[in-house]
């Protein structure tokens, strides 16, 4: 207890004891006015964010706005995506979006969802996606 009461006081190389945490949520249209009521199949899901759901060969378009403080973006690892819908900041001097959104932006990704990543999977699998920005910002 000691160690908690040191580490999560608030000052200066303290972590403090409140977090924030950007969530991802569904809205019923592209205003991002109205949230979506949650299907009572996926409430156990409770804060992970809405169930993506997709077979091999749909194309995925996914609007996103991000109501964070920092920048956000939605990577899915299992889809084929262009550069201007990865998520990630390159440093390789091109002028191309990337699909890192800033806190008040907005993005719509385009995904491919393709036959993989292996050939022995399961007839359905799971993947989780997250913000493509660097983990630790995101508290």
């Amino acid at each position: 207890e000691d160690a908690a009461v040191f580490f999560a006081s608030n000052g200066i190389s303290r972590i403090g004891g409140r977090y924030f945490k950007c969530l991802y949520i569904a809205y019923t249209d592209a205003t991002f006015s109205a949230k979506a009521p949650t299907q009572a199949k996926w409430q156990h899901l409770g804060f992970l964010g809405p169930a993506l759901h997709a077979e091999v060969g749909d194309s995925m378009t996914v609007s996103f706005k991000n109501l964070c403080t920092k920048n956000a973006s939605i990577n899915v690892a299992a889809v084929l995506k262009p550069k201007e819908h990865e998520g990630w900041h390159y440093e390789d001097g091109t002028t191309t979006g990337s699909g890192v959104v800033p806190p008040g932006g907005t993005h719509t990704y385009e995904w491919q969802v393709i036959d993989g990543p292996g050939p022995l999977d399961s007839s359905s699998i799971g993947f989780l996606y997250y913000s493509h920005q660097p983990m630790h910002t995101g508290t």
